[in-house]
């Protein structure tokens, strides 16, 4: 009976014992987890309590070192322990400021070059203005301070929310940071520090003397780049400085609103950009020896009031299409040239003199 016993008791500690599992490590029972314990693996196990030698990089390699991340002190997400770049540096593109109070305006000011930035503002104290301006650190002189700031909040030197100022200064902001993949941090509804208030008040300097987007400022005036475009059209390649000694071509706001020329030189005809002069009122063209036919694109002007080619050589027939002027409330001259018959009626009174050629 006692046999009986002990072999009972032999085979129950027997399969006890191989019903135990082996942990990673070969203990049986053991609760050891194996995998990579170093946290800066890519492969890193946050449960893990054995490292199992399999811990690899970010580069790939077993047991290597290398801490992958973005390595520009410049960027928002810079790396202080990456030792190679991921290619993932996030910068910012620009900042959009919306200012409401003692200065109302909205503007945004991005950087292009490593000493330069771009400010466009879009309106000033309620009025739409659409301006640019290219800002240097040589052009700032005494306002280098501002310029400064600047490349520090771009560089991520300095981040916006330290500029917060909790004392009320009559001016209230909203500060919108765009980063180069597109995402955005809202700063909304704060005092600007004295440092952010110069930079307002560096616009509020300036926004009259800046020329509006894509204009092209030439000694101090502002002009139309299509409008100098098709003047060029009209007189021929000139240097866009001449533009200030020219007395024909007058403009307003840097739109070409008036051409004279009155025995001045200019090409054979009137080119079919002419059109593209919307806002021009103006056109008088005397004494020269202007030829063709009067283009079709002439007939969308819709602001012309005055339309005066006498004693040229154009020639051709008029087409109906220039009843689309308000002939009787504008000043128009079309006498000595060469334009055939029949004309349209509305400007019966002022086709004058004609020495058509038929």
């Amino acid at each position: 009976m006692k046999k009986f016993v002990s072999l009972v008791f032999l085979l129950f500690c027997s399969c006890n014992e191989q019903q135990q599992e082996v942990d990673c490590t070969g203990v049986a029972g053991g609760d050891a987890i194996c995998g990579c314990t170093d946290s800066t693996a890519v492969n890193f196990s946050s449960i893990a309590t054995d490292d199992d030698g399999t811990c690899e990089d970010c580069t790939g390699d077993i047991g290597g070192d290398a801490i992958c991340g973005c390595t520009d002190s410049t960027a928002v997400n810079f790396s202080f322990i990456a030792t190679n770049d991921d290619g993932n540096c996030v910068s910012i593109e620009k900042l959009t400021f919306e200012s409401t109070g003692s200065i109302n305006a909205h503007f945004e000011i991005k950087k292009e070059v490593s000493q330069r930035f771009r400010c466009t503002v879009f309106s000033y104290n309620d009025g739409t203005v659409n301006i640019d301006s290219v800002l240097g650190h040589i052009e700032q002189g005494p306002l280098e301070d501002n310029f400064d700031l600047l490349n520090d909040i771009f560089n991520n030197v300095i981040n916006i929310s330290d500029l917060v100022d909790s004392l009320s200064n009559n001016t209230e902001i909203n500060i919108t940071v765009l980063l180069n993949n597109n995402d955005q941090q809202l700063h909304e509804d704060f005092y600007p520090s004295e440092e952010l208030l110069d930079i307002l008040y560096f616009i509020q300097d300036n926004v009259s003397e800046w020329c509006p987007e894509g204009y092209l400022k030439i000694d101090n005036i502002c002009y139309h780049p299509g409008d100098m475009e098709i003047l060029q059209d009209l007189v021929g390649n000139f240097a866009p400085s001449v533009l200030d000694t020219m007395d024909g071509p007058y403009w307003v706001d840097g739109r070409l609103v008036g051409f004279i020329c009155e025995g001045c030189t200019i090409q054979d005809t009137l080119p079919p950009s002419l059109g593209g002069l919307n806002e021009l009122r103006d056109l008088m063209i005397l004494n020269t020896s202007l030829s063709g036919e009067l283009p079709e694109a002439l007939y969308n002007l819709e602001n012309l009031s005055t339309l005066r080619l006498l004693n040229n050589e154009l020639s051709g027939v008029i087409p109906v299409a220039i009843c689309n002027f308000d002939v009787n409330n504008m000043e128009i001259d079309l006498s000595q040239n060469q334009f055939c018959p029949p004309y349209p009626e509305c400007i019966e009174d002022y086709i004058g003199e004609q020495a058509c050629d038929e």
